[in-house]
């Protein structure tokens, strides 16, 4: 029974009241392998995750044989054996077809080699066979909020059945937060992150999570108000920060088990994370793909480092949300943000002022001109202002590459009667293939722009005998 209480309580999140279950459950019994792998699961450290695990091998001979496989499937984690794990969870589903945990473990191998329609099936059945668990309703949430074909509607209806299954679960309404987060419904988002922390005033991730959409909507004293929180758990664990174990987005689509990000990310491709930012340790979140350029433009700029993949960098940024961020990686943040804002509101003077707070935030010792995020800003006010060749220069001068950049290069081309180049421009981004909602609003601009341009193409042709002279 304490067992069971724990699980609960680590499916939904609450990792500290999971550990507490487990340690009493231990007292009861210090040989229940099937405690030390969720031991391991709820672990701070990298080590103690490795202490837990090897107990959990060690009286693995007194389990069933569905958990000793529970068990080994784990150790492939440790392993680096994807394989091995994708037997395991078929041989899991076969002798416990009825087990909606069995059902989700296979699932979550799917989606890791990209078979999205094999995950949702999956996820539907768990949810016919066990219609009163949340677990198959959050999968299910996060596959058609994360994964392509996407569709946030029904994002919005499983998440939905999760709040009502389990409505004093604060984990539930951050995951609610999230899906409205992705389609930048902020206010919305702001009112499910607020509620999840009246239901757990305690919880890091709601406190993130509501800081960080506070921030995004100008509201900066609240913001700092709310990471504050983070800042003073930020020392219970060294690993925590960088390799966030237990304070994952609660939408990670899978069987709800806790991995770590940077070693297994859900392509299922090892990956590191990179930052075009030079940075003083890894926990630093102000990379150049920051949320705010979505929401001033409306898509969603996906990282440098897989620049196909928006689904992953979406699902990466809503991870990036629920971190502990540091006092200096908050203050550049809101430094970004507040020059987007300015620049919106037409105040390029107090925008100039914050990108260079920015920077002198991030790298102190570091000329601007050599920030590419500084570069990023000081590209969009020239260009709001007119000033054209600046404003190219200033976008060459940053992640040439990132897809953000060559829509603000293409507009700008544009504006300088460079048609051929602003073609070529608006032609990359108009080749991005994604489902996601924002990513399409810009696809769409540069779309309208090259039908534009034939359109005049075939006028010139027609009016001037094929001479192309204006262009």
């Amino acid at each position: 029974m304490l067992f069971e209480a724990g699980l609960e309580a680590y499916d939904m999140g609450r990792i500290k009241d999971a550990n507490f279950y487990f340690f009493r459950a231990l007292s009861k019994d210090n040989q229940f392998a099937m405690v030390y792998l969720y031991k391991a699961y709820a672990s701070n450290t990298a080590e103690e995750m490795a202490v837990n695990l090897e107990k959990a091998e060690r009286y693995a001979a007194k389990c069933t044989e569905g958990e000793k496989i529970m068990i080994q499937i784990a150790c492939t984690y440790r392993d680096d054996n994807p394989e091995r794990r994708f037997l395991l969870a078929e041989r899991l589903v076969a002798l416990y077809p009825e087990s909606i945990r069995s059902l989700l473990l296979l699932a979550n191998e799917y989606q890791a080699r990209g078979k999205t329609g094999k995950f949702r099936d999956l996820a539907y059945e768990a949810i016919r066979i066990e219609p009163d668990s949340p677990l198959g309703y959050r999968a299910l949430a996060a596959s058609w909020l994360l994964n392509e074909p996407t569709d946030n509607s029904l994002a919005q209806k499983y998440i939905r059945n999760f709040t009502e299954l389990r409505p004093q679960e604060a984990s539930a309404f951050v995951a609610l937060g999230d899906v409205f987060r992705v389609n930048l419904s902020l206010e919305n988002a702001h009112d499910a992150y607020s509620y999840a922390k009246e239901l757990d005033p305690e919880s890091i991730t709601a406190s993130a999570k509501l800081g960080y959409v506070e921030m995004y909507l100008g509201m900066f004293d609240e913001a700092r108000d709310n990471l504050k929180v983070t800042f003073g758990n930020s020392g219970r664990s060294k690993m925590e920060p960088e390799i966030n174990w237990g304070i994952v987005s609660y939408l990670y689509p899978g069987n709800g088990i806790i991995v770590n990000h940077h070693q297994i990310p859900a392509s299922g491709r090892k990956t590191r994370r990179t930052s075009r930012i030079p940075m003083e340790n890894p926990s630093d979140n102000s990379y150049f793909c920051c949320t705010f350029v979505s929401m001033l433009y409306g898509f969603y700029v996906p990282p440098s480092i897989d620049p196909g993949n928006t689904f992953q960098c979406l699902q990466m940024q809503l991870d990036h949300e629920s971190r502990l961020p540091d006092k200096k990686t908050v203050e550049a943040d809101i430094a970004f943000v507040s020059a987007v804002r300015a620049i919106q509101r037409m105040d390029f003077e107090q925008a100039q002022q914050d990108a260079l707070n920015y920077a002198q935030i991030m790298n102190p010792e570091l000329s601007p001109s050599k920030n590419e995020s500084h570069n990023f800003l000081m590209g969009l006010i020239h260009f709001k202002t007119e000033h054209y060749y600046k404003a190219m220069d200033c976008f060459l001068k940053s992640a040439k590459d990132n897809l953000c950049i060559k829509f603000n290069m293409a507009l700008t081309y544009d504006k300088l009667h460079k048609w051929e180049e602003a073609e070529k421009m608006f032609k990359e981004v108009a080749a991005c293939r994604s489902a996601n909602a924002p990513d399409a609003i810009m696809v769409k601009l540069a779309n309208d722009w090259l039908n534009s341009f034939e359109d005049e193409k075939t006028n010139i042709k027609k009016n001037h005998n094929g001479t192309l002279a204006k262009y």
